[in-house]
């Protein structure tokens, strides 16, 4: 039966824009002679890309050809996908409780052929809609498992999605500087791989940020940014929703007439979309409009046409099917527990009955008894006494690790909330060093030399940075990086990171005068520092790491790749910090060899100088 109704669709019509030859995808399914899960994925993308946003009952349509296709070949992984697919174009029309029916059947389909990034997917799906209900708390949860699946999937495009999705539950919960630290990260990763449209989404959702902090002419700047990307692609959906919320601002902004133009155009793209959670949207957004022009019977129409939108979605049902899926987990979790107050039930009536027995025999079977309790009760409080222990040794030994992985009050706060939120510092001085012609020396030492030579290395400059008071922040290769002035405002952070950098290459002047001395390769040693404004905290739930962005992270780089080995080349804003800066009697002061401007790539040319430490006069 299956096969007769996949024949009397490929049969139908089809429309000529989907005939056309310049149609690669369409080719490829079509092409008979291409293997199955080509053909499907080929169709699937199809699909996403020409109808999912614009002309969802279409994209519905194709869905359910490829899940007859993929059955009958019995690709599971595939019958996930075409689900997954039914379900956003289902919620695009807004009949969500049908979605998150298919999302979930797509979910167990996933799970079922050991699709992580299926799974992932309709994860991310499900966070939406608890965003949507206004329940931020799970909304959170769902898409930080997203975004862990596909992390190790190395998904990155499922991982940027996750990224935003995370950032606008932080933006929702007033979290507005970690929220921008995600999109920043998802934006470094698009970049990267050349995903346009998801740097035109990460810049609307940076808009909205701007707009909570209240900076609405930049986050105006921020949704054109957006649009202009938007606007090459078929996501008529989110380019809806940018439009909407460029509609809000500009009303913020008092530009009525902008504001009613852009939200014109996010209904019609809604409307013909048949998307009508956005149409809700700008039908709420021309509402606001037209009050401010004092078109209150227009404002009405509006108002009243969201109203009736609002309650077809049916959210409410969609909220207790959501209840139903976490009781659903929770009675599988209370069944553990229930079996175990059974057993212990069971137990503990055993032992009441054997007492009633006991009671009837001689007293000498009741000592028995007695001494036989004794010895249970001391061999388990002998027990309780071990785990304890255990635990507690296990606890010190994992607030170790974390304190070697993050500075304490961020290994603190992240103990107590779950969580870091980032932070901004205005003068953090941070330090690079990488070795000069690592990859050449490298070839000449065998991969067990080679990790014993960095490992002598890297820790000889650890415990350099803990006797200054540096944090590690990571190495990255052969590359070293650190940061003076992230423990609070500090007026001596430039200067512990100079002194540091200076008994580093002092270090490695020893070390290579060893290595000399047995005929061994030396390692030549650039460093570079600069000082400014950076945000730090941890990104991801997998293998966190504590790191840094900014600007100034870019130039302390620039500061290593332009300076000598053998040097610390300093900014000018670091000399600035280092040149004044009192120095106790007895230390060695510094002195500076001006380098004037020096070109820099990415940065033009800057002022750069080398440090150098010179007897302090007594």
């Amino acid at each position: 039966m299956r096969g007769l109704l996949l024949v009397v669709l490929f049969s139908l019509p089809w429309p000529t824009a989907v005939r056309a030859e310049q149609d690669s995808l369409w080719l490829a399914w079509c092409d008979t002679t291409l293997h199955d899960t080509v053909r499907v994925r080929a169709l699937g993308q199809y699909s996403w890309s020409n109808f999912l946003f614009t002309r969802p009952d279409s994209a519905i349509w194709y869905g359910e050809v490829m899940y007859a296709f993929a059955k009958e070949r019995g690709l599971v992984k595939w019958m996930g996908w075409a689900l997954r697919g039914q379900g956003v174009a289902y919620r695009v029309r807004g009949e969500h409780a049908r979605a998150l029916e298919l999302w979930l059947q797509s979910m167990e389909l996933s799970k079922a052929a050991n699709d992580p990034m299926g799974v992932a997917g309709s994860i991310n799906n499900i966070a939406m809609l608890y965003e949507e209900l206004g329940d931020l708390a799970n909304a959170l949860a769902y898409h930080q498992q997203s975004l862990a699946l596909r992390r190790a999937s190395n998904d990155h495009r499922g991982m940027t999605a996750s990224l935003r999705g995370i950032a606008d539950i932080l933006r929702m919960k007033g979290q507005l500087d970690s929220a921008e630290a995600y999109l920043q990260r998802s934006i470094e990763l698009d970049e990267m791989h050349d995903y346009d449209h998801g740097v035109g989404l990460a810049y609307k959702y940076l808009g909205d940020v701007y707009r909570a902090r209240g900076r609405f002419t930049i986050a105006v700047e921020h949704y054109e940014r957006a649009l202009t990307v938007l606007r090459t692609k078929t996501d008529h959906m989110m380019l809806a929703e940018c439009l909407t919320a460029l509609g809000l601002v500009q009303l913020d902004l008092g530009a009525v007439p902008l504001a009613r133009a852009a939200c014109d155009e996010a209904m019609a793209l809604a409307v013909a979309a048949s998307d009508k959670v956005e149409e809700r949207s700008a039908c709420l957004c021309l509402h606001k409009a037209y009050a401010r022009m004092g078109a209150g019977d227009q404002a009405l129409k509006y108002l009243e046409r969201a109203t009736v939108i609002a309650d077809s979605l049916h959210l409410a049902d969609v909220a207790r099917q959501l209840q139903h899926m976490e009781f659903s987990k929770l009675q599988s979790a209370d069944s553990v527990v229930r079996s175990e107050r059974e057993q212990r039930h069971w137990a503990l009536t055993q032992a009441t009955l054997a007492r009633e027995k006991g009671r009837r025999n001689v007293l000498l079977l009741v000592a028995v008894l007695v001494i036989i309790l004794a010895l249970g009760l001391w061999s388990r409080l002998r027990y309780i006494r071990r785990s304890r222990a255990l635990i507690w040794r296990e606890k010190d030994i994992s607030d170790n690790l974390l304190l070697n992985i993050l500075p304490r009050e961020v290994a603190e706060e992240l103990k107590t909330k779950g969580y870091v939120d980032a932070r901004h510092f205005d003068d953090a001085t941070i330090l690079f060093s990488d070795f000069e012609d690592f990859t050449r020396t490298s070839e000449r030492l065998s991969p067990q030399e080679l990790v014993e030579e960095l490992n002598a290395c890297f820790m000889a400059f650890d415990r350099i940075m803990a006797q200054h008071g540096i944090e590690k922040i990571k190495t990255i290769g052969d590359a070293y990086m650190a940061a003076a002035g992230l423990s609070g405002p500090s007026t001596t952070g430039a200067v512990q990171a100079v002194r540091a950098a200076l008994d580093m290459q002092a270090f490695m002047e020893r070390y290579n005068a060893g290595r000399e001395e047995l005929g061994k390769p030396g390692f030549g040693m650039r460093l570079g520092i600069h000082t400014g404004p950076v945000v730090a905290g941890i990104v991801g739930v997998n293998k966190f790491q504590y790191d840094i962005w900014g600007d100034t992270v870019n130039t302390a780089s620039r500061m290593e790749s332009c300076g000598e080995v053998g040097k610390v080349n300093i900014s000018e804003v670091t000399y600035i910090l280092v040149k004044d800066a009192p120095i106790p009697l007895g230390t060695p002061s510094f002195t500076f060899i001006p380098r004037g401007k020096v070109q820099a790539k990415g940065k033009g040319e800057l002022e750069m100088y080398f440090v150098e430490m010179q007897a302090a006069v007594a």
